[in-house]
């Protein structure tokens, strides 16, 4: 129950569905709630690398927390590639293309790895 709650289950279908990653100040006021909420749950103080250390997976040591200021781009980037066939075979005059380089734009500001697939602009 509290990983389905600490969780992105419900949010993550409006990150898929809408370009939030262009409101990084609301994305972190969730994050935000969400980090007080896990440190009254756990009766812990959550701020700098305690937050960090629980946003990681379980796996490694972490709570499992996504946080959504981190998500969001890729979630909706993944959403784009996944119905692009099919938004062309239904609106072929639909511009896709600024909506996928607007987010690979944005995507070195995110993290400072490399674009995941070069190939993907256009």
């Amino acid at each position: 129950m509290l990983k389905n709650f600490l969780g992105l289950p419900k949010l993550l279908y409006v990150l898929r569905c809408s370009p939030n990653w262009k409101a990084p100040a609301a994305l972190q006021t969730f994050d935000d709630l969400l980090r007080r909420s896990v440190a009254e749950i756990t009766n812990k103080s959550m701020n700098g690398f305690t937050w960090l250390e629980a946003s990681l997976s379980v796996s490694m040591g972490g709570l499992g927390i996504r946080r959504t200021e981190r998500i969001a781009l890729p979630a909706f980037m993944a959403s784009i590639h996944s119905v692009q066939a099919l938004v062309l075979s239904i609106y072929p005059e639909s511009d896709l293309d600024s909506v996928v380089n607007d987010g690979l734009d944005h995507w070195p500001l995110l993290t400072s790895a490399e674009l995941p697939v070069p190939a993907l602009r256009r």
